[in-house]
């Protein structure tokens, strides 16, 4: 018995170890949080830098889910992109507000946005990575059957800023920043254990439920 009870002590302590630390930072540039007029959204898009990296689909797709609710409709990202072809691109996606407002001055550009009007606009911008492991494991299969044994632990850390632009008045709202980073762990002894640090899905939370706040602080 006191073994087992030293195993799940240990257990419980790797969980407590897994958790995730998580930094949020808001920086609002400008009024917003005003109701959206009938048939407006808001619309969360990746960004793509050539070469280098993508936003990950799954985590923008995270945000919007995080952002969406009555108040504040979303439109699916890639509906957005097909109806802009290709003004919103990697190659050709505006960088900024004033690029914002020069696409704006093109009068196709001004009717299809019209049809299906945006309010806000949120640029999703950062990666998940993995930063550091250590540990081994070995499992071998025998006449008796298989099994593991050993210890590994890797680090992730997960950092994304999220830039808010209002369409309407081609302004910048707002940013948010938020950085994640976890420990998880792999006990094995027999059967490997894995402890996961959720570090996407704490940045997902913090960085959707900070938007919401920006965009419609009443809710």
């Amino acid at each position: 018995m006191s073994g087992a009870r030293a195993w799940l002590a240990g257990m419980a302590i790797l969980w407590l170890a897994g958790c995730v630390n998580t930094s949020i930072e808001q920086l609002r540039q400008s009024p917003s949080g005003a109701a959206l007029s009938t048939g407006e959204s808001v619309v969360v898009l990746g960004r793509s830098q050539q070469g280098e990296y993508r936003t990950e689909d799954g985590f923008t797709q995270c945000v919007a889910d995080r952002v969406g609710g009555a108040d504040l409709p979303v439109t699916p990202a890639q509906a957005f992109s097909d109806r802009l072809f290709p003004w919103f691109e990697p190659r050709t996606a505006p960088q900024n507000v004033d690029d914002l407002r020069r696409l704006l001055d093109d009068p196709l550009i001004a009717e299809r946005l019209q049809q299906n009007p945006v309010r806000y606009l949120v640029w999703i911008d950062g990666t998940t990575r993995d930063t550091d492991s250590g540990g081994s494991m070995g499992c071998a299969v025998g006449p008796g059957g298989g099994g593991c044994l050993g210890f590994a632990w890797w680090e992730k850390s997960a950092a994304f800023e999220a830039s808010v632009w209002d369409v309407t008045r081609a302004a910048e709202v707002g940013r948010v920043t938020v950085d994640a980073s976890g420990t998880s762990y792999m006990p094995a002894v027999i059967v490997p254990l894995p402890l996961l640090a959720r570090t996407e899905a704490a940045a997902c939370s913090g960085l959707g439920d900070q938007l919401r706040e920006l965009l419609a602080p009443d809710s």
